[in-house]
């Protein structure tokens, strides 16, 4: 579902879902397991995807959306060696 949401999230004008379902699809691409840890980040993307819907974030959710990356865009640095 990240995946389609990734696809799809610019072709209905929600940009910024694209931007964190392409997070997403990224951080479960390779997990194979669960390990500690894995659900805290997958659980931010989950809210920042409600937030987006909850508040009508279209294009890139303006200064909302900035301040939604700027918290979610550091986890790719934070991938187990491996995941990125």
């Amino acid at each position: 579902m990240s995946h389609d949401i990734k696809g799809q999230g610019g072709s209905f004008g929600y940009g910024l879902m694209s931007e964190i379902g392409s997070i997403l699809c990224r951080r479960i691409e390779n997990i194979d397991t669960l390990a500690e840890g894995d659900m805290a980040p997958l659980r931010q993307c989950l809210d920042a995807m409600t937030q987006v819907i909850e508040n009508r974030l279209d294009g890139d959710g303006g200064d909302y959306g900035l301040a939604i990356m700027a918290v979610l865009a550091p986890m790719m640095d934070r991938l187990p060696e491996g995941r990125r």
